[in-house]
């Protein structure tokens, strides 16, 4: 009788370590997908996947000095967003973050243009995120997708405008959100209003 109660207590104990090992395992894993877009988000890397050249906007331009801008991040959600999740894994950013290292790339994008960055500049841009997302294409694809939407607005011409742009790689979902941002960014900088913004016309 004893043997029986113990190889019983034993089974009772085997079963509870093996239902909290599979609670464990059901349980979507937060992390936060910040820093690994960041590292996708740079032009040598970006490079890699686009040809682009960018266009000389200080040539044909009317301004009577040098053209600078300010690019200002004015997106107000801090909070943790999620921006993916399935059964094993859930993906937050902070958008105000994130708009940040967007904001931080359209300046690089604006002085490959010969545009000036100049945070005294009385010529802005504001930037903000409304929406980003990554997702998989499905359980029997590799590829991996993103979208982004980006929105400008230039106070000094009543300018406001969102961009929208879905990308999709094998390497990673990181990195098609990047392109997404990569491509919101040039569609906006060659946006002909934009363009003649810059260039006083």
């Amino acid at each position: 009788m004893e043997i029986l109660q113990r190889k019983y207590s034993l089974f009772l104990l085997l079963l509870f370590f093996l239902l909290l090992a599979l609670c464990c395992g059901c349980t979507p894993r937060s992390m936060i997908a910040t820093p690994y877009i960041d590292n996708e988000l740079k032009p040598k890397a970006v490079r890699t996947v686009y040809e682009f050249k960018p266009v000389n906007l200080q040539a044909g331009s009317r301004c009577l000095a040098a053209t600078t801008v300010n690019v200002v991040n004015v997106e107000k959600n801090n909070q943790d967003t999620i921006i993916f999740e399935n059964f094993h894994t859930i993906c937050t950013v902070k958008p105000k973050i994130l708009s940040q290292m967007v904001a931080d790339y359209m300046k690089e994008a604006l002085q490959f243009s010969h545009i000036k960055v100049d945070q005294t500049s009385s010529r802005k841009i504001l930037l903000s995120l409304p929406k980003t997302e990554m997702f998989n294409a499905s359980s029997m694809v590799s590829s991996k997708g993103g979208t982004a939407q980006l929105k400008v607005e230039i106070p000094e011409i009543e300018f406001s405008k969102v961009y929208n742009a879905e990308e999709w790689t094998g390497k990673s979902a990181f990195a098609a959100l990047a392109y997404a941002l990569h491509k919101t960014v040039w569609e906006c900088i060659n946006d002909p209003e934009v363009q003649a913004y810059l260039q006083c016309r």
